[in-house]
């Protein structure tokens, strides 16, 4: 009876651990030769690693070796010569990613892109792992990885970066003038048709009995806190949305606990 007490009490503390930092940055991409203007890649890699620059200027522009052919698992996947100052894109899969970015740290690179064909996910591990690694790894989405070589050929540059994001974010702008919006317009279209309504009665009223109603009085105060508690909440569910299924979980098991003690 005990242990089936804490099964929700430990499913609740594994939904609620701390998620993997992941962060979105780019890889900006150009051939070796000519002057063909560059090409800006999304990746998502994991800051612990290694820390990106913010700014494109202060970017190692380093090539970018084609190893797709391999997962670079083992000592046999480094080619000869290893990685000297390159960044190798190889595919995901059969080993962990820090046994992937230890091999080509140890060979020479200067950064690893990890080519997938799957959901992009953040490159994670543990602490000591993160102390012994020093080049970034990022991921890379097996489509651009295709448009690469597409569009540049098999001799490529790249430089990997993280732009700083923007202060005001005008997402949020919309957001707001949507709810703002939407909640003016709304009291404005009710409050007319209320003292439209009004005025009919009063009319139709004149010269008979009338009969007092029970109204509520909308005040520019009520208005505002409603104006207010409508923003905040669309505000909360943008920053926490990721998190809105964790809180779901976490209430039911919540709830389901309450009522099997009350039963017990």
């Amino acid at each position: 009876m005990a242990a089936e007490r804490g099964r929700p009490r430990l499913w609740l503390l594994l939904c609620l651990l701390p998620q993997v930092c992941c962060e979105y940055g780019m890889v900006h991409v150009l051939p070796e030769k000519g002057s063909s203007k560059g090409k800006d890649y999304c990746i998502l890699f994991n800051s612990q690693w290694a820390h990106l620059p913010h700014d494109l200027g202060k970017a190692s522009l380093l090539q970018l070796q084609d190893q797709t052919a391999s997962v670079l698992c083992s000592p046999s996947d480094v080619p000869d010569g290893g990685f000297n100052n390159q960044i190798p894109m190889v595919m995901r899969g059969n080993c962990t990613f820090y046994e992937k970015v230890r091999l080509a740290q140890i060979n020479g690179a200067r950064g690893l892109l990890i080519v997938s064909r799957e959901r992009l996910v953040p490159p994670g591990g543990n602490r000591s792992q993160y102390e012994e690694i020093d080049i970034p790894v990022a991921l890379l989405s097996y489509t651009d990885m295709l448009d690469i070589g597409k569009s540049f050929g098999s001799s490529v540059k790249g430089a990997m970066y993280a732009p700083n994001e923007p202060v005001l974010d005008y997402n949020m702008v919309i957001i707001f003038v949507m709810a703002v919006g939407t909640v003016a317009i709304g009291g404005y279209w009710a409050g007319s048709r209320d003292v439209k309504k009004r005025y009919m009665k009063h009319k139709r009223d004149d010269g008979a009995e009338k009969h007092d109603d029970e109204t509520v009085d909308v005040t520019p105060i009520m208005i505002c806190v409603f104006v207010v508690m409508c923003c905040s909440m669309l505000v909360l569910l943008y920053f926490f949305y990721d998190h809105l299924g964790t809180f779901q979980v976490g209430f039911v098991l919540i709830h389901l606990q309450y009522h099997k003690a009350a039963i017990i």
